[in-house]
């Protein structure tokens, strides 16, 4: 009966877990923010002056690309979220599903598990709050509301926001877990809470950014990210156990049985994180040149190179050396030593490069692709009578598509007369261009806003020409069925 109480209690708190999670935060995840999200003369409704002008444009210098004391930090502060993430998915994988004695192997104690959650949690609740500072930071300037209404906007209608608290408490639920008697029970309720603290890293990344096939990139992300953590989790795992000062017979048959069972393992793994990998550069990447061309591309150069060597690696010790030493480990002598040395110095070889490629990774997470393939616009707007969205992506043949988000609450009709209009800023005398659109999707969004029916209109060409590179105002307009009109204004610049 104690045993039913307890599976029912681990059940319904992670259940509560996964429902807490913010259905409309991916909307909002990894996207520009505007003034307009910010301050208050751009709530709609409220018609768009040059005072709102010059706000947005000063906004939009502030927040350029920011200053490169905050790229290192997002760099650092990316790379501690990936290995904390991936020590514990890796600790967890070697200890339930890799190892296979009855003991826990050295290293890999329910004490050690709990300190390593502790450690793993605190490291990421503070770097978490430090990325929503940051971001605090990026978003000041005139008009702006207080550091510390920015702060809980973001903490609560980002991913990166709900991240920073959503990491320690799995973390905190991963250590309440460790309370029970029976842990190899409880082992694939830990694998699943340890899968959703990995899904964090992708969905604050480039991954929950990507307009078209936002799902197959996060779950591509996520893939590639299990895989490595099977991967040096199992590095670790390995190289830990050549510790035990004395080892017994038993001892040496369960170490040669998890270096088996892994090597099998990473026949799956190495190539997975290799083909997600490759799939993930090449839908970031507009073209080859720009491997060569592009910070983003080099640091894809660098991560595949590594990889390249971390399969060399893997290949001649499953084909060369582990033939060899596991004949030698039911033997005792100075042969046997000697095997194992070699055998160990390869470990630490890859768990060095391991370690690299992480940060490359922490790196890439954080590196904007080349701006021919990045999205110039995702520019989001929320009001207590309205929210609107409007993205505008570069085309490969050349152009722009346009498509148009329009939140209206659901008791009113659709809305009237959506425009968008184009004005180059060295003309300001220039008549505004209108961006023709027809409506694609309409009705209630289940995922979207409350209370709110979701109206989405595209570009009729799907290759828009605005005529020219440069500094362009953007005007959205829209009235609801009550004529109420809602109108936003910004400055952006187009490649």
């Amino acid at each position: 009966m104690n045993a039913m109480f307890r599976w029912c209690l681990y059940v319904s708190i992670l259940a509560a877990l996964t429902l807490s999670w913010p259905a409309a935060a991916g909307a909002h995840a990894n996207m520009e923010m505007s003034s307009s999200l910010l301050a208050p003369a751009a709530q709609p409704g409220s018609a768009s002056g040059d005072n709102a002008d010059t706000q947005a444009h000063l906004h939009d210098e502030h927040m350029h690309h920011g200053t490169d004391q905050r790229a290192v930090a997002r760099h650092l502060l990316r790379t501690a979220d990936l290995l904390a993430a991936v020590l514990v998915l890796g600790f967890l994988g070697y200890r339930y599903w890799i190892w296979t004695g009855r003991q826990a192997p050295l290293g890999f104690s329910l004490r050690v598990e709990r300190r390593l959650l502790l450690v793993a949690g605190a490291l990421s609740l503070l770097t978490g709050f430090l990325e929503v500072w940051l971001q605090v930071e990026q978003l000041s300037g005139p008009g702006m509301q207080s550091a510390s209404e920015r702060f809980f906007l973001l903490l609560t209608s980002t991913w990166i926001g709900t991240a920073a608290w959503m990491r320690p408490l799995l973390a905190g639920f991963l250590l309440f877990l460790t309370c029970s008697r029976d842990q190899e029970s409880l082992k694939w309720i830990k694998g699943l809470i340890v899968v959703l603290w990995a899904a964090l890293s992708p969905l604050t990344g480039h991954a929950a950014g990507t307009s078209d096939g936002a799902a197959a990139a996060v779950g591509g992300h996520l893939l590639h990210l299990i895989a490595a953590g099977l991967w040096f989790g199992g590095l670790i795992g390995i190289f830990a156990a050549t510790f035990a000062r004395k080892p017994s017979v038993e001892n040496i048959r369960d170490w040669n049985q998890s270096i088996s069972r892994f090597s099998k393992l990473t026949l799956l793994i190495v190539p997975l994180m290799g083909a997600t990998g490759a799939g993930l550069a090449i839908a970031r990447l507009h073209a080859a040149t720009e491997l060569l061309d592009s910070r983003y591309g080099k640091l894809v150069l660098l991560k595949g190179a590594i990889l390249l060597v971390v399969i060399g690696i893997g290949v001649f010790h499953r084909r060369v050396w582990l033939p060899r030493l596991q004949p030698l480990l039911e033997q005792e002598g100075t042969e046997r030593e000697q095997a194992i040395g070699r055998f160990i110095n390869g470990v630490q070889l890859e768990l060095v490069l391991a370690l690299a490629a992480f940060i490359a990774a922490g790196m890439l997470s954080t590196t904007s692709p080349s701006q021919a393939s990045a999205e110039p616009l995702y520019w989001h707007v929320m009001g207590e009578e309205a929210h609107m969205s409007l993205r505008i992506k570069p085309e490969s043949g050349g152009g722009h598509s346009i498509k148009l988000d329009s939140w209206l609450p659901s008791e009113l009709e659709a809305p009237v007369e959506p425009k968008v209009e184009a004005a180059p800023l060295a003309s300001p005398d220039t008549e505004p261009q209108s961006i023709p659109l027809e409506l694609k999707v309409s009705g209630p969004d289940p995922y979207g806003f409350e209370g709110f029916d979701k109206f989405t209109y595209e570009s009729v060409n799907r290759a828009y020409r605005f005529g020219g590179s440069g500094s362009w105002r953007i005007i959205v307009s829209f009235s609801d069925s009550q004529g109420q009109l809602h109108r936003y204004e910004k400055v952006v610049d187009l490649p």
